[in-house]
């Protein structure tokens, strides 16, 4: 059981730090875009 609610903690973190990159990058280039234009 400990192992499991490991595997799934750090399944969790994983997609919680892809989000925070995609959302980051996203700001980014809207950022970017906006100095573009």
């Amino acid at each position: 059981m400990v192992s499991f609610a490991f595997a799934k903690a750090s399944i969790t973190f994983i997609i919680d730090h892809k989000y925070l990159n995609y959302r980051y990058e996203n700001i980014l280039m809207t950022i970017e875009t906006s100095f573009i234009f």
